[in-house]
């Protein structure tokens, strides 16, 4: 019987040499082995997402189960995760992006810089030759007409003030004092007192009226955004415009810091952080102003009536800020949060929280992604609230209380940046991350210690420095008077009693010796965390930082603050007392939290950035099934999905 031949059709019909089939072999046992490794090479490789996994989550793919398995599904796909708004330019590809002054849609904004006639040569100067070098559009308001430098108009905000308010209110008194002495020549800086606080009020509702002047001439009408800022307020001209891009200036946006008004408990956006306005916010403001009717008699015009309104209401609260907030909202535009974008804080004072960094809130972050994914309840993750205002990776516009020579810092912290990391190109924003490593790393570690693991540094690594306040206020230990009893107050967040009685009593040694020596101090701190016993509540912390006063104080802290110095002039309590102060970091945790954090784009940031993602399609969800039910509360979300 004939033997029939099993290979391929095509094969039998080619007829090939002793020598190909030599060199198809070869070719086949090579192809082989190339299977063959790259099998074992998938298989045994450390991805960064079996780090996650097996780090992070506790999972190993042996032992995975099915709803394990579910986990890996949904976290460790290689699509990209939800992507910033200000790093994300990819729709702008043809954009100008190496000169700061033509960014997209930098042409489209109108920097209002709020100052007064008092402090402008103190404060003002440093940003003509950083801020207003890459700005199209600007404008400075002040109480007093008048151009300095390189014939750089500031405008008086207060001429849009009603006359009668001018002449009649006490709070203008300064006011006629800086025109007298601008007239005769004298100096007005000399005229600075608390009195320029009263009068500044009065310049933000007025200080819009002016800008939408401004932004109706030929050459600014396609003005989109007005942001306000202050002489004291240092400005990030990258991150404001990528904060910006993804922004719609047609819808009523009025955005910032929020704070709250004692006096009726309202929210305004606080003027020293940064006021962002879109176009459209303000012309509904102009638009009730031009047509106002309420109050109006015989004589006065809707404006003149509008402003009398205001200014009545000016009269009555502190803040000018609150003002404007309040104009807004009789327009129906409340102020929407970019806090921790817009704030307050220095790059000194800024709190950088390291429980957001520990091992245990870690640990529950974890736990609670995993019960978003697999829908349980209960378990460590139930009731876990991140951090409020965490700035690691968050990407900061302004900072507040500056002095010029932190707004050129600042300024030249920016450029380096752009050209050390992005090659000369503005396409890409910075966050408190790079201000960190920037401005408070290198003076809150030693440098002799870099190349050392932190598992390997000793917690008596410290870096102290004398003459300096690093505002430490977590919990306040202080001496108190005989006439009190004698002993240590302790104020401050409530420490859970230790387990073990010893390790109590330890605790309670070194937090009643901390205020007699600033090595003592230091004690206190250390043994409030590892590798000393330490309640596991993922939110209480460990104490990081320290300060020690002359007078018999030791605050400790879990936030990570550079602080700043104090002078003589500085060093005395609230009686007068001299008061000198000792500041120091705890350098084995200052650098563990560094580790853990990262760069802003590992683990700990993909797992928020998902449980942000589920949270939000969530309350979509729910928010969709509402708008299924009748008019009589009936669910019939059922009858429209099938």
């Amino acid at each position: 019987m004939e033997k029939v031949s099993t290979m391929p059709v095509f094969s039998r019909r080619i007829p090939f040499s002793s020598l190909s089939r030599g060199y198809i072999l070869l070719l086949t046992t090579f192809f082989a082995i190339f299977l063959f490794s790259g099998t074992w090479y998938a298989r045994t490789r450390t991805s960064a997402f079996d780090t996650y996994r097996n780090d992070y989550l506790n999972l190993s793919g042996s032992e995975a189960s099915e709803e394990q398995q579910k986990v890996e599904e949904l976290l460790y796909d290689h699509s990209l995760g939800p992507q910033s708004p200000s790093s994300d330019t990819t729709d702008l590809e043809d954009a100008v992006w190496d000169d700061c002054r033509q960014l997209p849609g930098a042409d489209r904004i109108l920097l209002i810089i709020k100052t007064g006639a008092t402090e402008i040569y103190k404060r003002f100067p440093m940003h003509i030759e950083t801020t207003l070098t890459c700005v199209p559009n600007y404008l400075i308001l002040s109480d007093l007409d008048q151009t300095i430098g390189a014939n750089i108009t500031v405008h008086d905000a207060l001429k849009l003030v009603t006359p009668q308010t001018r002449t009649h209110h006490p709070d203008f008194q300064l006011y006629h004092s800086i025109q007298n002495y601008h007239a005769t020549g004298q100096d007005i800086q000399t005229l600075s007192s608390p009195a320029g606080w009263n009068l500044d009020k009065w310049k933000f509702l007025p200080m819009i009226h002016k800008a939408w002047d401004v932004s109706k001439t030929e050459h600014n009408n396609t003005i989109d955004w007005f942001v306000m800022i202050e002489a004291d307020t240092a400005l990030s001209w990258l991150n404001l415009i990528h904060f910006l891009l993804p922004l719609d200036p047609s819808e009523p946006q009025y955005i910032g810091s929020p704070a709250a008004l004692v006096a009726d408990g309202s929210s305004f956006a606080h003027g020293g952080s940064g006021i962002i306005m879109s176009r459209k916010a303000i012309e509904k403001v102009e638009h009730m102003r031009e047509n106002f009717l309420e109050g109006e008699v015989d004589g006065p015009s809707s404006e003149e009536a509008y402003d009398k309104k205001w200014e009545d209401h000016t009269s009555e609260i502190c803040c000018g800020d609150a003002v404007l907030s309040h104009a807004f909202a009789a327009v129906g535009v409340n102020v929407a949060s970019a806090r921790p974008e817009i704030q307050g804080d220095t790059r000194l004072s800024l709190p950088f929280d390291t429980v957001s960094g520990g091992k245990e809130y870690l640990r529950r972050l974890e736990e609670k992604l995993k019960g978003e994914i697999l829908h349980t309840n209960g378990g460590d993750g139930e009731g876990f609230e991140e951090v409020r205002e965490d700035l690691w990776c968050k990407r900061p516009i302004t900072f507040h209380h500056v002095k010029p020579v932190e707004v050129d810092e600042f300024w030249r912290f920016q450029e380096e940046f752009v050209e050390r990391e992005n090659g000369g190109s503005w396409n890409e924003s910075f966050t408190y991350r790079d201000v960190f490593m920037e401005f408070v790393w290198p003076r809150v570690t030693d440098r002799k210690n870099d190349g050392v693991k932190e598992e390997e540094l000793q917690i008596g690594a410290r870096v102290a420095r004398n003459d300096w306040d690093n505002m430490s206020e977590w919990w306040k230990i202080e001496l108190k008077d005989q006439s009190e009893g004698g002993g240590v107050s302790v104020v401050g967040a409530p420490v859970p009693r230790l387990e073990n009685d010893t390790d109590q009593e330890a605790l309670e040694y070194f937090t009643a010796q901390s205020v007699f020596s600033a090595q003592n101090c230091q004690w206190a701190c250390e043994r409030r965390g590892e590798p000393f016993a330490w309640p596991s509540d993922p939110m209480l912390g460990e104490c990081v930082q320290w300060r020690w006063s002359s007078q018999g104080k030791c605050h400790l802290d879990r936030r990570i603050r550079l602080g700043e110095a104090k002078t003589k002039e500085d060093q005395h309590d609230d009686e007068g007392n001299e008061e000198k102060w000792t500041s120091g970091w705890v350098e084995k945790r200052v650098r563990e939290f560094v580790k853990r954090r990262g760069d802003c784009h590992g683990p700990i940031e993909q797992m928020k950035e998902r449980l942000e993602a589920m949270q939000s399609g969530r309350a979509e969800q729910g928010s969709s099934m509402e708008e299924k039910k009748d008019e009589h509360g009936e669910d019939i979300s059922s009858e429209t999905e099938s």
